[in-house]
């Protein structure tokens, strides 16, 4: 029982931590809330240590108004958990809230879950099927006034899918290529990479410019992404022919905005950039 260190952390107001974890890299993990640091009035605050105790990098999520951090776990795929509950978000008073970071406490993916009443969440954990679960109370559901409330998260990952070139070898100024998702458009964004040159497309009717492409043939793949930061690659690719002369780009003229499950449409073209030509 004698101590080995102690170390306090925090600022010039109230800072609490209401949960701790020992990392797989042999760290700690320390969340709770913050008056000191962060946007306003309480945030989340995430702070990681080494096994000294000394700060490694702290963070701080929230809005202007009260969000408390009651939970945190680190993940099977060695990524972060926060649970609590929020007042600068969701649909009224206090929501679950629920954030998932990086190793370096990046922020991955954000949620929302209540109604126009308060929820309150206490506890977050990591399910058997690598599903995330909260616990807490609620006014806003159940029998009347407070009751137990139970989330139970599910991590949708994508599925394997194809991409079908219309041309076996792209020789053209433009060509159309499919793929199919067993999920709604709406879940996922999409990324087309070149030979490791990685280009977003977040939305229908966004162009882009490949970057430094020089003369020569290149392969391209696409990449879905689920809202959870998981993400799977086309299984099919493809090969075009850049001739830079005249000076060419590669856009990404259009995403096809369904609902449904495919198939999706993404349109690439090559543009002569001196005289505007496709």
């Amino acid at each position: 029982g004698d101590t080995l260190w102690t170390r306090t952390y925090g600022g010039g107001d109230h800072d609490y931590i209401t949960s701790e974890v020992e990392t797989s890299d042999s760290c700690y993990l320390l969340g709770g809330y913050t008056s000191s640091y962060g946007a306003g009035n309480r945030d989340y605050w995430l702070i990681k240590t080494d096994t000294n105790g000394d700060t490694l990098w702290t963070r701080t999520y929230g809005g202007t108004l009260n969000d408390y951090c009651n939970s945190v776990i680190e993940t099977s795929d060695s990524s972060y958990l926060l649970g609590g509950h929020t007042e600068s978000y969701g649909a009224g008073s206090y929501d679950y809230w629920l954030i998932k970071t990086d190793t370096n406490g990046d922020t991955l993916w954000i949620n929302t879950y209540g109604g126009g009443n308060d929820e309150r969440c206490d506890k977050v954990i990591e399910t058997s099927d690598s599903s995330y679960l909260l616990g807490g109370n609620t006014d806003s559901y159940g029998a009347g006034s407070t009751d137990y409330w139970l989330v139970k998260v599910a991590v949708v990952e994508p599925d394997e899918f194809s991409v079908i070139p219309n041309n076996d070898y792209i020789s053209v100024d433009s060509t159309l290529l499919n793929w199919y998702s067993s999920y709604s458009k709406a879940s996922f964004s999409y990324e087309l990479s070149i030979n490791g040159i990685l280009d977003t497309v977040p939305q229908s009717d966004t162009s882009y410019t490949a970057g430094n492409l020089n003369e020569g043939e290149y392969i391209w793949y696409v990449t879905a992404l689920s809202d959870f930061g998981y993400r799977t690659q086309s299984d099919n690719t493809d090969t075009f022919w850049v001739d830079m002369n005249p000076p060419v780009v590669l856009a990404v003229e259009e995403i096809e905005d369904t609902s449904y499950s495919g198939p999706y449409e993404l349109r690439v073209m090559a543009e002569d950039t001196i005289a505007g030509i496709d």
